[in-house]
């Protein structure tokens, strides 16, 4: 689906597709600029826009398009920009937190987080960004786009660092999830530790990584386009750029943390565990210890001798029974003074 926002230098409107190229293929005047949307494209959409509007180089399509067509087994494209001699390639993974349809990976139900490659083409005129289904952070930039039709008099760089700024604020909302989800498990790791909060902190640890090696390729993109190394982008618009990187060091920062206390609750919790075990075992030492001269008690007057003088007097047996009472209550009084049973 195409989405098209064509700014004249007065006002903006919305254009269809039989009107695309002729306005692409026309002069643009001072402070004008095309933005092109395609969500879920068809082929001959994709046509439309990267070979007859802006021809871009086959290698920079195969990987726009690797959003789209990616395996189980392959993943999107990997973060970068590129230069190329018209246009600049840059591919960002746009993360969103979305209600779970089932349970993820550690058992959890609620939200979950959908990654998608969002791949943008910029030349002096033209915006064109690709994806694969709709984003929060390009409908909030077509809403500002749409509310103050003057974002799109500063051009297409401008507009780009719109869209990027909408999706590192997507990342701060998934950060503050994150740091919900670990201040909830503390509570848990504390109180009730089992093999499956092991593993929901395991996965979340897993999760983080990766959020963290995301934010990592964002932000050393951003700090390129912050600091003139592309004629695409102007010296006047950078500036904006930095500030986007300012947000992305200061989010990384916040999951630096967060990662940090996933990693000492995993401690915490096999601590806790190990503390638990040697309660237990404290437990079962000092029964096994109380039984021990008890047991040879009993397996000493178990024994099938025929002169054996106890067996035959009438108080033998209440005897040993008080005997082997007394054993025990001075055994347990003993262990709770030394504080082996505390």
């Amino acid at each position: 689906m195409l989405n098209i926002l064509y700014y004249d230098g007065l006002t903006l409107k919305e254009i269809q597709t039989d009107e695309l190229v002729q306005v692409v293929k026309s002069e643009f005047g001072a402070n004008t600029m095309v933005w092109i949307d395609i969500a879920d494209p068809t082929p001959e959409e994709e046509k439309l826009v990267f070979e007859d509007c802006l021809p871009i180089h086959t290698l920079a399509l195969s990987d726009i398009r690797r959003g789209l067509n990616k395996t189980d087994n392959e993943e999107i494209h990997h973060p970068k920009v590129e230069e190329f001699e018209f246009y600049l390639l840059v591919i960002a993974h746009a993360m969103e937190l979305r209600k779970a349809a089932a349970s993820d990976e550690s058992g959890h139900k609620g939200l979950h987080i959908l990654t998608t490659q969002l791949s943008a083409v910029v030349n002096s005129n033209v915006l064109v960004t690709h994806h694969s289904h709709s984003l929060q952070s390009i409908s909030q930039t077509t809403a500002s786009c749409t509310k103050n039709p003057q974002v799109m008099r500063k051009g297409p760089d401008f507009v780009l660092h719109l869209v990027l700024d909408f999706v590192v604020d997507n990342y701060i909302e998934i950060s503050n999830h994150y740091e919900q989800k670990v201040e909830s498990l503390e509570g848990v790791v504390l109180n009730q530790p089992s093999t499956k909060t092991l593993m929901r902190l395991l996965h979340l640890r897993r999760s983080l990584q990766k959020f963290l090696r995301t934010i990592h390729y964002l932000r050393e993109i951003v700090y390129r386009l912050s600091r003139g190394e592309f004629p695409m982008v102007s010296i006047v618009e950078s500036v904006y750029y930095r500030n986007v990187y300012d947000h992305l060091v200061r989010v990384s920062d916040q999951v630096e943390t967060v990662k940090e206390l996933v990693s000492g609750l995993v401690e915490v919790y096999f601590s806790v565990t190990s503390s638990r075990l040697n309660n237990v075992m404290k437990v079962l030492t000092v029964i096994s210890t109380v039984f021990l001269p008890i047991t040879f008690i009993t397996s000493f007057y178990g024994m099938n001798f025929q002169h054996m003088p106890e067996l035959r007097l009438q108080w033998a047996y209440p005897a040993v029974i008080v005997v082997i009472v007394l054993i025990a209550v001075l055994m347990i009084v003993s262990f709770k003074r030394r504080g082996w049973l505390d």
